[in-house]
């Protein structure tokens, strides 16, 4: 096991006795079996979650730069199954309109899915409703093409 070594900082407001001396992080993620009776002491940091993938999703050229670098007038995102969407909207259009409406309509079921998800108990209703939540996400990814062309930027984070 490969470990990395942190040099615990000092809290003033608690006696040198009570505090840390050393700091050890395990560093090469692997399955290691211990014996409960010789565990003393275990204590977590911190526990982070967060997307696998973060890119822009949109179809962009090289000329669309330009107007890019201007700051967007209007944000807004959108949470799916697998995947979010950050959409920084540059001009906007009523195709533009169009699709923001057609995106929180299916945000809005897929609001009703995911409450319906952690209503339901193990087994079979949670995985039918699991299957229509990844099913949003297609369909979140075909409202998103039809904003090809426009001055929108989206920024998708997904997750395996």
């Amino acid at each position: 096991m490969i470990y990395q070594y942190q040099v615990p900082e000092i809290d003033p407001d608690f006696p040198l006795e009570e505090q840390p001396a050393h700091q050890y992080y395990l560093l090469n993620k692997k399955t290691i079996s211990i014996p409960l009776e010789n565990i003393e002491w275990i204590e977590i940091f911190g526990l982070s979650s967060g997307y696998s993938y973060i890119f822009i999703s949109s179809e962009l050229q090289l000329s669309d730069f330009s107007w890019m670098r201007q700051e967007s007038i209007e944000s807004m995102g959108f949470d799916v199954c697998l995947c979010g969407h950050h959409l920084f909207i540059h001009a906007g259009s009523e195709k533009v309109e169009s699709v923001i409406k057609e995106l929180e309509l299916k945000q809005e079921e897929t609001d009703k899915l995911w409450e319906l998800y952690w209503e339901s108990s193990e087994g079979t209703d949670k995985k039918i409703v699991w299957e229509l939540l990844l099913e949003k996400d297609d369909e979140f990814w075909e409202i998103l093409k039809k904003l090809k062309g426009e001055k929108v930027v989206v920024i998708s984070a997904c997750t395996d």
